[in-house]
């Protein structure tokens, strides 16, 4: 007999998502999410801390919050003037 595991449930004090989270709510891979992070691409977020690396930065965990999320998608929105083109049938 095989367990299977139960989905992930949010801790009610959960401070946001992970970035696997943040990156499908997003439409992107994760490595798209830590390239934009290294550049200062992309939704804020915040680096909860770690240990220190040689070299590397600071270890820790990255934490995107649903706020910031929502903020950046509304920020890289477009308006148009022009109504939406009729499908075609």
């Amino acid at each position: 007999m095989s367990l299977t595991p139960l989905p992930r449930q949010p801790h009610p004090l959960s401070p946001g998502m992970n970035e696997t989270e943040a990156a499908l709510v997003l439409g992107l891979s994760v490595h798209t999410l830590r390239s934009w992070r290294r550049r200062g691409r992309g939704p804020a977020f915040e680096k909860h801390a770690g240990a220190k690396r040689r070299g590397r930065g600071q270890a820790g965990r990255v934490v995107y919050r649903a706020e910031a999320i929502q903020a950046y998608l509304l920020k890289i929105t477009v308006e148009t003037d022009e109504p939406a083109m009729p499908h075609c049938s």
